[in-house]
């Protein structure tokens, strides 16, 4: 699934921020170290780290779908970096260290970030 935000600079020019599109299941990511199942992910083993021409190709699919009327406009930048993902991508959160009173909240890429909020809020009572 691939997000965006609409940004306007000081001066009044407009940006697109576009992206996303990563999962657990995609293919030729290398960015999940283990699979769904949790063995270790056999492309990272091999290959090493590359980031994926094959990502980049589905985000201008998906942005060619979403606006057509910006099929011509000039992509200024790409970058790509390490996602990680929890084993169910569900966040983690919770007391880690009780002698300590050291609680967190931690993996909130894949789909976890709707829950920052609630958790946050359910750590803040504790």
């Amino acid at each position: 699934m691939a997000w965006w935000r609409e940004i306007i600079e000081p001066g009044g020019r407009w940006r697109l921020l576009f992206g996303g599109g990563r999962t657990r299941e995609t293919p030729d990511s290398l960015f999940p170290q283990f699979d769904a199942e949790g063995r270790p992910n056999e492309r990272l083993e091999r290959d090493g780290f590359h980031p994926s021409v094959e990502h980049q190709a589905r985000l201008d699919a998906q942005f060619a779908i979403l606006f057509p009327q910006l099929r011509d406009v000039t992509i200024t930048h790409r970058w790509g970096g390490l996602q990680s993902f929890t084993a169910d991508c569900l966040p983690v959160m919770g007391e880690f260290d009780p002698a300590r009173q050291i609680h967190g909240l931690a993996g909130f890429s894949g789909r976890g970030n709707c829950f920052a909020d609630v958790g946050a809020e359910y750590l803040a009572g504790r």
